[in-house]
């Protein structure tokens, strides 16, 4: 019986980390594609309207390209 109750929480273990790696990996591809468009907009010289985005001017890098 306990080896059983160990088996279903390692199985369940190993399913929540491949959950959490592919959660990683979405939100990576995200970061990556918003930094595609962030390098696009500062090219055309747009970037100052990402700083109007609390959410991206929390972010370091963002603060950093836009009040320098």
């Amino acid at each position: 019986m306990f080896a059983k109750i160990t088996q279903a929480r390692i199985q369940e273990l190993e399913s929540l980390q491949r959950q959490k790696a592919d959660l990683q990996e979405r939100i990576q591809a995200k970061k990556d594609e918003m930094t595609k468009i962030r390098d696009g907009m500062e090219s055309e010289g747009t970037a100052m309207l990402m700083c109007l985005n609390p959410w991206t001017w929390r972010s370091t890098a963002c603060r950093r390209k836009c009040w320098r």
